[in-house]
């Protein structure tokens, strides 16, 4: 028998360590083992896997973060408030004159002085529609004081103060002529029976309910109004002033009564004119001077309203005052002209001793 060597305990152990080659540790026994990886393929450590898993969930999460913050947002029905006076437009706050009832795009630019009544459009659309309302007017700037709101309507259907209200003349409206004293003194004009005096009126509308809202307007009265926008009240040639004379009173037409160069200095002083080439709507400015003073607390305007006619201003001093004596002038010009149109001199004498 031929003896054999010993076997070799390093073969023996690196047969064992063949034999675990391969194995997945923890793999119940009885189950197929996986086939072993292939040539340079590198099996994934465990926690590499779980890394890159939670990594493409964060990323999956961001995406449909991003994809909800881009879609459009469901808009809410919201329910339109109730307007107010002016929820949805612009402030208004305006008057409008017509001498007509129906409510005009804009007021003319002259109303007939002729004219029985005026009627006032109103809006006031911060003021509700059943506020109060009161009003006051201006003549030639002159206040006439409070101003009734006669035959007051109100429009039904509005949310806020709209409506038309009449104005009459000064004197109410009745058969006599209604006189306005010119501002800074003058004789007083007269308009037409039942008619408005010649001049530019002012109308201002408030509401004590809504005290910071108002509205003020104006409109112009003029006799002949038809005739002068029609174009016959265009003067034919530069204006001009004629027979301009001082004298101790005017009569009823513009006739000078009393024509005189001397005048007492305890009495009106008058003087009259006549004139020409001016355009109506125009205003006269009466100036009165002492030496080369002029005494501008006696300057009259006088509104024109055709193309020729008469004017006639005053002066005087308060009761129980006299005029110094001493040499005077009065002047007429076109509006704020400093170059008169016409001037005439006269004396002031010294009052005779009591």
């Amino acid at each position: 028998m031929t003896d054999q060597p010993p076997p070799d305990d390093t073969a023996a152990e690196a047969d064992e360590d063949q034999g675990v080659i391969g194995e997945i540790p923890g793999a119940d026994e009885g189950e197929p083992a996986p086939p072993p990886a292939g040539p340079g393929r590198r099996r994934r450590r465990p926690w590499v896997v779980g890394c890159f898993l939670a990594l493409l969930g964060v990323m999956l999460g961001a995406a449909v973060a991003l994809l909800v913050a881009r879609r459009p947002a469901q808009r809410e029905e919201i329910s339109t408030p109730p307007q107010g006076p002016a929820s949805t437009r612009a402030y208004e706050t305006r008057l409008l004159f017509s001498p007509t009832p129906r409510r005009p795009e804009r007021t003319p630019d002259i109303i007939p002085a002729e004219s029985r009544v005026v009627y006032c459009f109103y809006e006031l659309s911060r003021v509700p529609s059943d506020a109060p309302l009161s009003a006051r007017w201006w003549h030639e700037g002159e206040e006439l004081g409070p101003l009734e709101l006669r035959d007051l309507e109100r429009a039904p259907d509005a949310d806020h103060a709209l409506g038309r209200f009449s104005i009459y003349p000064p004197t109410g409206g009745g058969d006599e002529a209604a006189e306005v004293e010119p501002p800074g003194g003058g004789q007083a004009e007269s308009a037409a029976p039942s008619g408005f005096a010649t001049g530019v009126y002012e109308v201002e509308l408030t509401s004590s309910e809504v005290p910071d809202v108002s509205a003020r307007d104006s409109f112009m009265a003029l006799p002949n109004a038809a005739k002068i926008l029609a174009g016959g009240g265009e003067p034919a040639g530069p204006p001009v002033i004629r027979s301009l004379q001082t004298c101790a009173g005017v009569s009823e037409d513009g006739e000078p009564v009393d024509p005189a160069a001397a005048f007492p200095g305890d009495g009106r002083i008058y003087v009259a004119f006549t004139y020409a080439g001016v355009t109506p709507g125009a205003v006269l400015t009466v100036r009165w001077w002492a030496g080369d003073t002029e005494l501008t607390d006696a300057r009259t305007e006088v509104a024109v309203s055709a193309e020729e006619g008469r004017g006639q201003a005053w002066l005087e001093v308060g009761e129980g005052q006299q005029l110094p004596p001493g040499d005077y002038r009065v002047s007429v010009h076109l509006g704020d002209e400093g170059e008169a149109l016409a001037q005439t001199g006269f004396t002031v004498t010294a009052a005779p001793p009591s």
